[in-house]
């Protein structure tokens, strides 16, 4: 087979990558998240770790499973609502709204499953479930059941249907609740955004105003729409022997505004460990690690303790041989639908000579990724692409696509990590044409002040304004310094080695323990060959 332009090995995007399901490497993982006894439910990865191929084989192997894509169920009206926002801006904690929110969504996906959608729309399946429940001497089960018989044709319609049913709810039992204090809502729905509603807020801030409205939305459908989860839960599903998985992905996509994003990702896994106690039952998302934390950091969420949930993550991880694996899977498959008979991937990469200090080809990619599948799937095809028809990958390929791949994956990084920090350049060009190996002190104040002059203008971060404005004095050098050697290790630009003798440390690494480390004159830092190519870096002869 000849390696040309039009030969790859795979989409980035698991989504579009026809190479998936053919070529999946069968980790622990898998296993793990596709049997409903185990906790493990919440994809922990950075972007290209195989999270979205996870849920997609979860889809394309598993019965009884539904994909909610974030996108498609008009959260986006939660942030112009009126009544939301006025709640919002009194500093009201909407959690339990949200978890009501989506323990709906789980609930009608949940008996679609069950009963197939047309059966309940049509209200035959649903009816009789409703009658076989004992509700006798158990006031909640008789109120689930009243509000489903009275809601039934409405209970399926879209999320956005749903969202504006209970704001109606909550706006009427707010000005209930009010009494005459009822026109300060009246007066902050009609005002602009600006000046005008800050006014009716400030009046809004009274004690009594406060309370009633947390009350109002505490009490808003909580206790029938737990009580609805809990009879599915133990009068419905415990009726089959079959498996029902529900899974989402493409959270850390543009599905709702960022100003409730994150009270949503955690409303969602405080609902999922509800949702998942039943045997059968499984809800299976996928989150970045970087995501995560910033929900854990910025949602409103009170009393959410993330050692109680540690059980329901599942970090993800590859070695040298799954990702290995990984790219002769692919590269067979190739071969196959080229209709030839397979090759072996250490007969089409170069190999390391005897002598000389050079290294292999598969080796001199795994240590330019961030030991991911989708690092080394980019650097692979773009090493085709330069191969000029041969029918194996030359050395003078792989140093060609290097330059692509270097910039593509800074970019990657920019990209990744725009939420927590959204101002990258400058960090990278302290970087610039440095060594490959350095310690803190080659790092100088003229590099210092390049940095916080860059960061000042274009910050809108108070806190890092004010650190970059303070950088400017030497007395304050070594914590500016810290501070951007943290973030380059954070986002995997660089490695650690706190001695020649210690083994190299990056963010990245499966038993890596170092979250943030304090400055140290003995530490050596380590620019992560992927990026090499892009920042100049003054390295060694090349070596492959």
């Amino acid at each position: 087979m000849k390696f040309d332009r039009n030969v790859d090995i795979g989409s980035l995007e698991a989504e579009d990558d026809d190479f998936l399901l053919q070529s999946f490497v069968n980790k622990q993982d898998f296993k793990v998240l596709s049997d409903t006894s185990k906790q493990k439910c919440i994809i922990l990865g950075r972007t290209g770790m195989g999270k979205s191929a996870l849920i997609r084989q979860i889809v394309e192997t598993k019965e009884n499973t539904s994909r909610i894509r974030p996108e498609e169920m008009s959260l986006r009206y939660l942030s112009n609502s009126d009544i939301l926002n006025y709640f919002r801006q009194l500093g009201i904690s909407l959690d339990l709204f949200y978890k009501v929110l989506w323990k709906h969504v789980f609930i009608v996906e949940i008996l679609k499953l069950y009963y197939g959608e047309d059966k309940i729309k049509t209200g035959n399946k649903f009816q009789s479930m409703v009658e076989s429940v004992d509700f006798k001497f158990n006031k909640k089960k008789k109120n689930a059941v009243e509000y489903l018989r009275k809601w039934h044709d409405k209970f399926w319609e879209n999320t956005e249907y749903r969202i504006r049913e209970i704001e109606d709810k909550l706006r009427s039992s707010l000005k209930s609740s009010l009494g005459a204090d009822a026109k300060l809502f009246d007066e902050y729905a009609k005002a602009s955004m600006g000046v005008e509603a800050e006014e009716v807020i400030e009046k809004s801030k009274k004690a009594d105003i406060i309370h009633k409205a947390q009350s109002v939305v505490n009490d808003i459908q909580l206790t029938e729409i737990s009580t609805i989860l809990d009879i599915i839960q133990k009068n419905l599903l415990p009726k089959t022997q079959k498996k029902f998985f529900i899974v989402i992905d493409d959270l850390d996509k543009h599905w709702v505004d960022k100003s409730i994003v994150y009270d949503l990702i955690v409303a969602l896994i405080l609902s999922m460990k509800e949702i998942n106690n039943c045997d059968n039952l499984k809800v299976v998302i996928s989150l970045r690690f970087n995501l995560l934390q910033l929900a854990l950091q910025k949602a409103n969420t009170t009393g959410f303790q993330r050692e109680k949930f540690d059980n329901m993550f599942l970090h993800l991880y590859w070695d040298e041989h799954e990702l290995k694996t990984l790219l002769q899977n692919r590269l067979k498959l190739l071969y196959t639908f080229a209709n030839e008979e397979p090759n072996l991937l250490e007969n089409v990469l170069p190999k390391a000579p005897n002598r000389g200090g050079k290294t292999d080809g598969f080796s001199y990619m795994l240590e330019r990724s961030f030991f991911r599948p989708r690092d080394l799937i980019s650097f692979f095809n773009k090493s085709i692409k330069y191969s000029n028809g041969n029918s194996k990958i030359p050395r003078g390929a792989i140093n060609l696509a290097e330059n692509d791949y270097s910039l593509e994956r800074l970019n990657a990084i920019e990209d990744e990590w725009n939420e927590n920090h959204p101002i990258l350049k400058p960090y990278f060009d302290v970087l610039r044409g440095k060594p490959y190996k350095f310690k803190d002190k080659d790092i100088d104040m003229k590099d210092v002040k390049k940095f916080c002059f860059a960061i000042f203008k274009k910050t809108s971060s108070g806190d890092l304004k004010q650190m970059t404005f303070n950088g400017w004095y030497r007395r304050r050098e070594r914590y500016t310094k810290r501070h951007i050697l943290n973030i380059l290790f954070k986002i995997g630009c660089v490695g650690i080695k706190k001695t020649s003798e210690t083994p190299m440390i990056y963010s990245f690494h499966y038993n890596n323990t170092l979250d943030a480390f304090d400055l140290n004159d003995e530490y050596y830092y380590y620019v992560n060959p992927a990026f090499h190519k892009t920042l100049t870096i003054k390295t060694k002869k090349i070596d492959l």
